[in-house]
């Protein structure tokens, strides 16, 4: 029988509060859909998921892929375009940044590494699939402008 070993509410709260801080005054939340008034905010979701059964006998690695999603404008509030130099010049290559320095999920919010991430196969920016894009957000029947940010992250659990 298989036995989770990590959280993954603590997953998405470490990866929120990393974005936030790659993001300064930024919002959001760990799901979607999502809305708030003040810009920038992010709204996260988790993608699947397959299992690496190479490491060992009894250990396997989850790899999660989440998407980040940082909106930047409502479109249909008379967005004209000039915030994405916002997120050419700031937010991607920040965020990237960030990410690239704390690979084991930490932040001012949480200093300590996540359990079970190997530092060896931490969790690492994968891309922007879609790059800057304006989406429906059915949630709440608004346009938005906003950033896709993929996010990997491989989590060991034991197998007994």
């Amino acid at each position: 029988m298989a036995s989770t070993i990590y959280d993954l509410k603590e997953v998405m709260d470490r990866l929120l509060a990393m974005e936030k801080e790659a993001v300064p005054g930024s919002g959001g939340a760990t799901y979607w859909p999502y809305s708030q008034d003040k810009l920038p905010y992010w709204m996260n979701r988790l993608n699947p998921m397959t299992v690496d059964t190479t490491p060992s006998a009894d250990i396997v690695v989850d790899r999660y892929s989440v998407s980040a999603l940082l909106v930047i404008d409502h479109f249909d509030a008379g967005y004209e375009g000039t915030k994405f130099e916002d997120a050419y010049e700031t937010y991607i290559p920040d965020v990237i940044h960030f990410f690239d320095d704390n690979p084991e999920l930490t932040s001012a919010a949480y200093p300590d590494p996540l359990r079970y991430i190997d530092d060896k196969d931490p969790a690492y920016i994968t891309g922007l699939p879609s790059g800057t894009r304006v989406v429906l957000n059915s949630g709440i029947g608004v346009r938005q402008v906003v950033l896709e940010f993929a996010i990997a992250v491989p989590l060991w659990r034991r197998q007994y």
